[in-house]
């Protein structure tokens, strides 16, 4: 009796020291760098073309997500929806682009000689296909594939979809290790809002 009284204190004792994984995994924070969006994070609009108009009402309330998250004070202000395209640090376009391509994409772009010269990503050390931004950018385009997008029939997987390239957006790169954070870069994702850690990253990119 006494060696299995041990045994299932051992056992329990495994049991919990698991429980610490996913404690600790929820406290990672999305991956970011030292570049981001240098249009003012103060006067933030967003532009839908006329290819998307149909995704207003989503991405409407993924951009307030990120402005009120309920998780404190960040800069990001007003985030909403312009109909002048010169006046937007955010553009958003929708088109078929196959089943087997991506759900939704964020292309980063700095102005050269005035022209849109594309930024790319970049990747961060220890980290997969992070989606860091390689150096400053002036604005963003986020191109949803109706395709797939269109077979998340849940508003709140949607919404989760699109603040996830919001974050792209702001600089912010994926979250690999940690599904509970809106920058995880797999569908499986449990959360469709701003998490703290996502705050936390935003709020070290914008102080």
């Amino acid at each position: 009796m006494k060696k299995l009284r041990y045994w299932l204190i051992g056992l329990l004792l495994i049991i919990g020291s698991l429980g610490v994984i996913p404690a600790a995994s929820a406290a990672t924070m999305p991956a970011y760098g030292n570049y981001k969006l240098t249009w003012n994070i103060e006067s933030i609009y967003y532009y839908i073309d006329q290819s998307a108009p149909g995704y207003s009402g989503t991405i409407a309330a993924a951009a307030n997500n990120w402005v009120y998250t309920g998780l404190g004070y960040n800069k990001l202000y007003p985030n909403t929806r312009t109909y002048n395209k010169t006046n937007s640090a955010v553009d958003f376009y929708a088109a078929f682009y196959g089943n087997y391509a991506f759900t939704a994409m964020t292309e980063t772009y700095k102005r050269v000689n005035g022209n849109a010269v594309s930024v790319g990503w970049v990747e961060v050390p220890n980290r997969t296909g992070t989606g860091v931004p390689a150096e400053n950018y002036l604005f963003a385009e986020i191109h949803i594939n109706n395709d797939i997008f269109d077979g998340y029939t849940d508003f709140n997987q949607r919404q989760g979809i699109i603040a996830h390239e919001f974050g792209h957006a702001w600089g912010l790169g994926h979250n690999p290790e940690n599904p509970n954070s809106i920058m995880y870069n797999w569908d499986e994702r449990n959360v469709y809002t701003i998490q703290q850690v996502d705050q936390d990253a935003f709020n070290a990119l914008y102080p």
